[in-house]
C-alpha cells in the first residue's frame, strides 16, 4: 500500500479526520475496478456489506472494528480449499494464499484500535493485491450462504441464541473497557453500540433479523445480568 492517500501521515492528524476520510473512501470503493491493493480490496468488500448511515456514524474505534471483521472474512475464505480470493501475481510470479496467511499470523491485528495502527499494519502487506472481480464474487458467495443458512427457527430459539451471542461478543471486550463503555451507555459509544459493531452482518441477520429494535430487546434482556458485575 502506498501512503499517497494519507499525505499527512507523518504529522498528527485528529482521528475524526482519518475516520471521515476512510468513510469517504469506503463509500466510493464500489466504483473500483481491476487489481487493488489490500486496503482498497477490504474497503470494496466493506462497501458491499455495510449500510451508509452506519458507516457515517462510526467512531474511529468502530471503523477499525469494521475493517478487522472484513479482513477476517477474507482470511476465512483463504483458509478454505475452494477459496474465492486469489492474489494477483507480481513480477516474480504467483502469490500463494498460504504466504498471506503465514504473514498475517505474525500480527495480532485483532488488537488494533486506531486507524494509524491499521494503516501501519497494512503497510506490511503492500505486495498483496486482489482483483475487484474476486471481491464481488466473494460478496455473492456471502449473500448466497446467508440466504441458505437462514433457515426458519423458532422465535424462542432465535432469542436464546441471540442472547448467547451477546455474551460471547462481550467477552471479546476487556473488562476495564466494558466498565468505561457502560458509563456512556447512551449515545454512539455505549457498550451496546460496541457489541453491535463486533457482531457480523451474517449473525445480525440470522439472530436479530437485521432489526435494531430486536437487537435492543435482546440487549435489555441480558443487561440485568451484565450490569451488576461491572458496577462492583
Amino acid at each position: 500500500m502506498t501512503t499517497h492517500l494519507f499525505p499527512f501521515l507523518h504529522e498528527y492528524v485528529p482521528p475524526e479526520f482519518f475516520a471521515s476520510t476512510h468513510v469517504k473512501q469506503i463509500l466510493e470503493a464500489k466504483t473500483l475496478n481491476g487489481s487493488l491493493p489490500i486496503l482498497s480490496a477490504i474497503q470494496l468488500l466493506l462497501s458491499c456489506v455495510s449500510d451508509n448511515d452506519e458507516l457515517h456514524a462510526c467512531s474511529e474505534y468502530e471503523l477499525v472494528a469494521q475493517y478487522v471483521n472484513t479482513l477476517i472474512t477474507i482470511k476465512n475464505d483463504l483458509k478454505n480449499d475452494k477459496n474465492i480470493i486469489k492474489f494477483e501475481p507480481n513480477k516474480f510470479g504467483p502469490i500463494e494464499s498460504k504466504d498471506f496467511l503465514e504473514s498475517l499470523d505474525n500480527y495480532d491485528f485483532k488488537s488494533i484500535k486506531t486507524l494509524r495502527e491499521w494503516i501501519n499494519f497494512l503497510n506490511n502487506f503492500s505486495m498483496f493485491r486482489i482483483h475487484s472481480r474476486n471481491i464481488f464474487k466473494l460478496k455473492r458467495d456471502i449473500d448466497s450462504k446467508n440466504k441458505n443458512s437462514y433457515s426458519p427457527i423458532s422465535k424462542r430459539d432465535q432469542a436464546d441464541k441471540a442472547r448467547q451471542l451477546i455474551f460471547k461478543t462481550l467477552a471479546l471486550i476487556p473488562e476495564v473497557e466494558q466498565k468505561e463503555l457502560l458509563k456512556v451507555e447512551k449515545g454512539k459509544r455505549g457498550l451496546k453500540k460496541e457489541i453491535r459493531l463486533l457482531i457480523s452482518e451474517e449473525d445480525y441477520k440470522k439472530f436479530f433479523d437485521s432489526n435494531e429494535k430486536t437487537f435492543a430487546n435482546r440487549w435489555s434482556e441480558v443487561l440485568p445480568e451484565i450490569k451488576p458485575a461491572l458496577l462492583k
